[in-house]
């Protein structure tokens, strides 16, 4: 929410200027707030403004002065109450004017409890300093022994070390919430895995606790979505990959990232023609343009601020404040988070007049078991000092009395938003009636439990089933769980900082896989390799000598510097995913018809954005479609190598799965027996001109493209890929491919190798059609000029593989890879070479260690 930091900030000002029970408890709401979303709470500040706030008092000779002071008694937590009576000796230090005794005497006659705070400061303050001495000392010990306890005891109930890390700090937060609870109720709750508020929000007894989802399990369920929720984590991801309902989102312009500790600026879908990336004063030339923008965190849970820019003709206004133009374009560029400049969305006029001018958005919870019927079951108007107010989700009706605008067809509106994505079943979105309709400024894809109102019994069931799924008793000790320690002792002893745990998995796994199978080295010849971060086979590969070994990427820098790009790489994770990030450029992509995923252990069909109208979304859409194309292609959505990958036929009557005649009934059952997630698309045929060389595959080309700055990618390197009798239906050059070289420039292919246990041969001519493997790609520079829009459109990446098909239908980009193999580095040029040692000293440098 972005009025989070400064309504903390003034709420705690008001606190302190009026110390009474309403606005300690409004502080105490925000400090929850912020740590629920991540954000620190200092202590210490708080401290320091209390004590400036008190000195202005007293040269004031203000009113409120030992007002203030007297009513800081124990009922004002943390910063105020944990030690009173040395903070009127602090105050003495710094204001050496007051009046101590009379301080002291005052704060004794009016504090709420007087003989409380007379025997903490008297008498046991002694007793709680040795107190702390030994619970410092002890300190080590009992963090062991709690890690143990829970390791065992929630272990073998199905509970991980994070969740119980999670845990511990809501039953912290909630005890400092709740200070004068009672205790016994208080371990009751915490025992059975509730915060102490459940016990009045759901009357919870001995005999119903099972009945509601604890918040410890629903801190374990995590988020009950699938691996798509990634689409809604971050601002730059909804405008991405919800590309078919862009109308309900705010219109963003630029995206400011820090990549090897310098600031990059990429222009977004919505930033208008004519203004580039790369330069922050594209951003104000915009300011002006528009006249108000936000700048904002990519991040939903940051924790940093938010920016209001304003132009008024003549000033630069930011949060209200007038700026220079120096201080903003400083703002703009020296951010540690990433930011998005986007639209100042303007809450309707009917909206504010209805729910009141504090409040900031509408949260509504969305539940979509079914895949095509998402329903809200719960909805929320939010209001700046953090408060909600609960509203009827079908009449939008709250206060009894009271109608939110335009609620109809803003409903609607919320259910073609949420249809866009059946995908996900459970999550949250917040967003404003404006006098478009509905703008969805964010979505959470784990709603947080709330404390007030009611909840839908729907929500409480499916939660309490997710539970049931999920939280399974297993053993505390496994064969895994030890594996997976010895990594990480592994990992920290042995390996230099900065290795992603796959990486290290796939380095280790490949130094093991040349130790036993690959014969062709001697041991000194294979210990000489690894030692210079080389498999044993890249001697013959890349011609190793002592000389050279520094010239190329070893295998150990190549897994240690990946992933090269930032974690929006999710966008190119899977092949579904990426369909809808492409949307814009969907003439070079295939054409994806149906989605197969799995919904409560059940396989279901989905329709995708280039299914025509008239076949339905079911499995028998599927083989209708099949008839009428006659062939499509079945392909996992997260496959790598092809694998996975069948082609579905049908001509004279007859059904085919790769060549193999099967009846109707028998491509059903293929497809409702798919346990991943699977994609169903065109099936592309060669172009005439390559068809020729091997007609049995797609042949595709990889072609690398760089885009360090953001704005000016440039193609780095090509080859084609051909494949065999030994390769079926890919062109994988592990199973058996030929590969070619591509000239960059001309798109000429020429130079055929083959790689067989690892060395690369020459291969001039096709094993199988004898087909001289030399000639020239076409449409090459509509291919060139393609990839680089597309690089352009998202230059968050900047590292990417594209597999790339000239087919029948035209260009054809089959998928987008962010970590391509390493076979052909022998062929890299200089430029690629320096790319790679420019990323890995930048690596270096941020992690601190030597070259």
């Amino acid at each position: 929410m972005e009025h989070t930091v400064e309504r903390y900030t003034d709420c705690f000002e008001t606190f302190l200027r009026e110390p009474n029970e309403a606005t300690y408890t409004q502080v105490c709401a925000e400090r929850y707030r912020r740590k629920q979303s991540g954000q620190s709470v200092d202590r210490r500040e708080e401290r320091s403004r209390f004590f400036q706030l008190l000195h202005a008092y007293q040269r004031e000779q203000h009113p409120l002065y030992l007002q203030a002071m007297s009513r800081t008694d124990a009922r004002l937590t943390g910063a105020l109450a944990s030690d009173t009576y040395v903070d009127i000796l602090k105050l003495k230090r710094r204001c050496p004017d007051a009046d101590l005794p009379a301080l002291r005497e005052a704060f004794f006659r009016n504090c709420a409890f007087p003989e409380m705070v007379k025997e903490d400061v008297y008498v046991n303050r002694p007793l709680r300093k040795a107190g702390k001495l030994c619970e410092k000392l002890l300190s080590p010990a009992k963090k062991v022994g709690d890690f143990a306890y829970h390791q065992y005891w929630y272990g073998k109930r199905g509970y991980s070390s994070g969740t119980l890390k999670a845990w511990n700090r809501q039953k912290k937060a909630d005890t400092l919430e709740n200070p004068y609870a009672e205790p016994q109720l208080m371990r009751w709750a915490h025992r059975n895995g509730f915060l102490y508020d459940r016990i009045d929000q759901y009357g919870l007894t001995e005999a119903n606790c099972g009945d509601f989802v604890s918040d410890r399990d629903y801190i374990s369920l995590g988020s009950v979505n699938n691996s798509y929720k990634k689409w809604i984590e971050d601002v730059p991801s909804l405008r991405y990959c919800l590309t078919g309902v862009t109308q309900y989102l705010p219109e963003m312009y630029y995206h400011v990232l820090r990549r090897d500790d310098k600031t990059v600026i990429v222009r977004m879908p919505d930033c208008p023609a004519g203004y580039a990336g790369g330069d922050a004063r594209e951003l104000l030339r915009l300011l002006r343009e528009k006249g108000r923008l936000l700048f904002r965190p990519a991040s939903y849970h940051a924790g940093a601020p938010f920016f209001r820019l304003t132009y008024d003709g003549v000033n630069y206004i930011m949060n209200r404040r007038p700026v220079t133009e120096e201080a903003l374009l400083y703002t703009l560029q020296n951010r540690r988070h990433h930011y998005v400049l986007m639209e100042l969305v303007d809450i309707l006029d009917a909206e504010q007049a209805v729910c009141g001018a504090d409040m900031t958005e509408l949260r509504a919870v969305i539940l979509n078991e079914q895949l095509t019927d998402p329903r809200i079951v719960d909805l929320r108007i939010v209001y700046r000092d953090g408060d909600t107010v609960q509203a009827d989700p079908v009449t939008g009706v709250f206060d009894d009395d009271k109608q939110l605008p335009l609620w109809q067809s803003v409903s609607a509106q919320i259910r073609e938003f949420c249809l866009f994505m059946p995908q996900l079943e459970y999550y949250s979105i917040h967003f404003r009636i404006t006098a478009k309709g509905l703008c969805v400024m964010s979505c959470n894809p784990a709603p947080a439990l709330l404390h007030d109102g009611t909840i839908d019994p729907r929500v409480m069931d499916y939660l309490c089933r997710k539970r049931d799924e999920r939280c399974y008793p297993r053993p505390v000790v496994t064969v895994k769980r030890i594996q997976d320690r010895g990594w990480k002792l592994f990992k920290k002893v042995c390996c230099r900082p900065g290795y992603r745990d796959y990486m290290l998995h796939e380095y280790v796994n490949g130094v093991l896989d040349d130790l036993r199978n690959f014969h062709n080295t001697t041991l000194r010849q294979k210990l000489w390799s690894y030692r210079r971060g080389y498999y044993s086979f890249r001697i013959d590969q890349y011609q190793l000598t002592e000389d050279n070994w520094r010239d190329f990427l070893s295998d150990r820098d190549y897994h240690w510097l990946c992933p090269i790009n930032n974690h929006y790489q999710k966008w190119i994770d899977d092949k579904m995913t990426y369909r809808h990030v492409i949307e814009p450029f969907k003439d070079a992509a295939p054409r994806y018809y149906y989605h197969i995923m799995q919904r409560n252990g059940v396989s279901c069909a989905l329709r995708m954005e280039d299914c025509p109208a008239e076949y339905p979304s079911d499995f028998e859409g599927i083989v209708s479609l099949l008839e009428h194309e006659g062939a499509l292609a079945l392909k996992q959505s997260a496959g790598e190598h092809g694998d996975g990958f069948c082609k579905l036929s049908y001509a004279d009557g007859k059904y085919y799965i790769n060549h193999d005649e099967v009846d109707r009934d028998a491509v059903l059952t293929k497809l409702q027996s798919l346990d991943r997630y699977y994609n169903v698309t065109e099936f592309l045929t060669m172009h005439e001109a390559l068809r020729p060389l091997y007609p049995g595959s797609v042949n595709t080309i990889r072609v690398m493209v760089l885009n360090p700055t953001g704005c000016d990618p440039y193609i780095a390197n090509a080859y084609m890929r051909i494949g065999t009798g030994s390769t079926k239906l890919t062109d994988n050059l592990g199973y058996g491919g030929v590969s070619a070289k591509v000239d960059v420039d001309t798109g000429r292919f020429y130079d055929g190798t083959q790689l067989k246990n690892h060395v690369i041969t020459s291969c001039p001519n096709h094993p199988d059609t004898g087909m001289l493997i030399e000639g020239q790609l076409p449409e090459w520079d509509k291919v060139k000029q393609t990839l680089t829009d597309i690089c352009n459109y998202f230059g968050q990446l900047e590292y990417l593989g594209f597999d790339v098909a000239i087919s029948s239908q035209g260009i054809r980009i089959l998928e987008i890879n962010k970590y391509q193999d390493l076979n052909r580095c022998a062929y890299y040029g200089d430029t690629i070479q320096n790319y790679f040692k420019d990323k890995i000293a930048a690596k270096n440098k941020r992690l601190h260690l030597h070259q």
